[in-house]
C-alpha cells in the first residue's frame, strides 16, 4: 500500500458562512463553509495547538430558532489547516495550506473520533479502541480453544496458535498495543517525529525506516481482516463460537485432520529420507577413514622394510 494520500483541500471557499440561518441559503453550496478543528495532541514544535483536521461543515437547519444547535461536519476530516486571508475570508494560497498539511503512521477509525464543536477540539476514545480490541481477543481465543480441543492442540492465550488454528481463524490483533502506545502518546505513532518505534512500525508493517511496505494500513486494521482462507476473520471466529455438531462443522473438522495428517505423513518421509541420507554419509566416512587407515600402515611398514635393510648393507 502506499503511504497516505495529501489531503485534498480546495482553495477559494469561505472560511464562514456568508449567510445567516438555513432559510437565507440559495442553495447547498451556500450553506456549506471549511473550518479546522485541533486534536488534543501538542507537540511544542510541531503542533503547539494540537494536530489540525479541516473538513466541510453544514450551517444547522434550525440554528436560528436554537441558539445551542452546532453546524456539524459532513464530510470526512483531513490531515491539514486551510489557511484563511483575515481580510477577505478567503484562503490565502495553495501553497500555504499544503504547507500546513501533516502525516502520522496511523489514525484511529472515525468511531473513535469525539469532536466539540463549541471548542473546536477534537479527542480520540482510545479506552474504547481498548476495550474493544480486548473482547475481539478474548473472542480470538475462545474460538481457537474451541478448536484446538476438536485437533487437540494447546493455545495459549497471548500466544499466537499453532498454524493449523490460524489457518482457520487467522492471526490474533496486535492493535490494543496500538491502543495502548497512543495512550502513552508515542512521538512516532502521533506524527511528532519521524524516527519509527520498532514495535508499532512491525505491527503496522512498516519497515525500519518508518516507510509503508506492502499491506501496510495506515489507518489502522481493514476494515475486514481475512483468514489465509479468504473468509472474513470475525465471520470464521463467529461461526466456531456459535457451531454446534453440524455437518459444516464437522466437515471443516474433518479437513483440518486430514491436512494435520498428511502434514504429519509427509513430515515421516522427510525424516526417513533424511535417516537414510545420514546413514549413507556415515558409511562414506567409515570407508573413508578405512582407507586412510590402511594408506597409513602400508606406509609404515614400507618405512619399517627400508630400515630394516640399511643395517644389512652396512655389515656387508
Amino acid at each position: 500500500m502506499t503511504a497516505p494520500q495529501t489531503p485534498y483541500i480546495p482553495t477559494n471557499v469561505p472560511s464562514a458562512p456568508k449567510t445567516e440561518g438555513a432559510a437565507t441559503g440559495r442553495n447547498q453550496r451556500d450553506r456549506r463553509y471549511i473550518a479546522t478543528f485541533f486534536d488534543v495532541h501538542r507537540n511544542a514544535k510541531r503542533f503547539p495547538n494540537g494536530r489540525p483536521w479541516t473538513g466541510w461543515r453544514e450551517i444547522a437547519a434550525n440554528r436560528d430558532t436554537n441558539p445551542m444547535v452546532q453546524d456539524g461536519f459532513c464530510s470526512g476530516l483531513e490531515q491539514g489547516h486551510a489557511i484563511f486571508d483575515e481580510n477577505t475570508g478567503t484562503q490565502q494560497d495553495r501553497a500555504a495550506t499544503w504547507g500546513a498539511r501533516w502525516f502520522a503512521p496511523w489514525v484511529p477509525y472515525e468511531k473513535y473520533f469525539k469532536i466539540d464543536y463549541r471548542r473546536e477540539r477534537i479527542t480520540f476514545a482510545y479506552q474504547q479502541m481498548w476495550a474493544d480490541e480486548d473482547r475481539g481477543l478474548r473472542e480470538y481465543y475462545k474460538a481457537a480453544s474451541d478448536l484446538g480441543i476438536q485437533l487437540n492442540l494447546r493455545v495459549e492465550p497471548g500466544v499466537i496458535p499453532h498454524p493449523q488454528i490460524v489457518h482457520k481463524l487467522g492471526e490474533p490483533s496486535r492493535m490494543i498495543l496500538i491502543a495502548q502506545a497512543a495512550m502513552a502518546g508515542d512521538p512516532w505513532l502521533l506524527g511528532f517525529i519521524d524516527e519509527p518505534n520498532p514495535t508499532l512500525a512491525e505491527i503496522l508493517n512498516y519497515n525500519q525506516r518508518g516507510l509503508p511496505m506492502f499491506g501496510a494500513a495506515p489507518m489502522g486494521r481493514p476494515a475486514v481482516v481475512e483468514t489465509p482462507d479468504g473468509v472474513p476473520q470475525r465471520d470464521a471466529i463467529q461461526a466456531v463460537l456459535t457451531a454446534g455438531p453440524n455437518a459444516d462443522m464437522m466437515a471443516i473438522l474433518a479437513k483440518l485432520a486430514a491436512d494435520a495428517a498428511a502434514q504429519a505423513v509427509t513430515a515421516a518421509l522427510d525424516a526417513r529420507e533424511q535417516q537414510q541420507a545420514d546413514k549413507k554419509a556415515q558409511h562414506g566416512a567409515k570407508v573413508k577413514a578405512g582407507m586412510a587407515r590402511k594408506a597409513q600402515q602400508h606406509s609404515q611398514s614400507s618405512q619399517s622394510s627400508q630400515s630394516s635393510q640399511k643395517p644389512a648393507e652396512s655389515a656387508a
